[in-house]
């Protein structure tokens, strides 16, 4: 009776051990938040291996600015699939001025994520009918503005890791290559990237 009692706690402890270390796609990088999936509205990534992540200075001054902002819903429902279905996320950086930038703020910076369709999780591939917009935009009162879009020709990875559409959370890790509009030698490779967005309905 006693071993199957102790055999019986260490089935249910080998279990629970299992079930934690399933969890261990939801990866930690230092300086990057954590791979959540729990609506956090936090997005993080690292740019040619520094790390960057969605933060607004301040927020209570900014009026309406968040760190980030996503929205889903079905623009069109009598339309194809192809027209339903759309997820925008918007991911912001911005920071105060101090004592180099006197006049203004120092720099803003920003992800806009544009992806159709999405109707559950797991792999995204975007066909030629479908929508895959990503661009990352810098701008900096003493610099000129720099537009990064998705290198198409290079390896991307968008992987949808939770979609809950009772709790409007959507979580979702990413690689992939930008290439700047007016100079396509002006590359930056996105890796490590993770989202975790409590998204509104449009």
């Amino acid at each position: 009776m006693k071993k199957n009692i102790t055999l019986s706690i260490s089935i249910i402890l080998l279990l629970f051990s299992c079930k934690k270390e399933d969890l261990s796609y939801l990866h930690k990088y230092p300086g990057l938040p954590d791979a959540t999936q729990s609506g956090e509205n936090t997005m993080g990534c690292l740019i040619n291996g520094v790390p960057w992540v969605a933060n607004i200075e301040n927020p209570d001054f900014f009026s309406g600015l968040r760190n980030l902002q996503a929205d889903y819903g079905e623009y069109s429902k009598n339309q194809s699939l192809l027209d339903r279905y759309y997820l925008t996320i918007v991911c912001k950086k911005r920071a105060e001025k101090n004592e180099k930038y006197i006049n203004g703020y120092r720099v803003l910076e920003q992800f806009y994520f544009g992806l159709r369709p999405i109707n559950s999780k797991g792999l995204f591939y975007a066909g030629s009918g479908d929508v895959r917009t990503i661009e990352y935009i810098k701008s900096n009162e003493n610099e000129e503005k720099k537009r990064y879009v998705l290198d198409t020709l290079s390896p991307i990875k968008l992987e949808i890791t939770k979609f809950d559409t009772l709790h409007n959370i959507i979580s979702g890790l990413f690689d992939f290559k930008l290439k700047r509009i007016s100079n396509f030698s002006d590359t930056l490779m996105i890796t490590n990237g993770r989202f975790d967005a409590n998204y509104w309905e449009y």
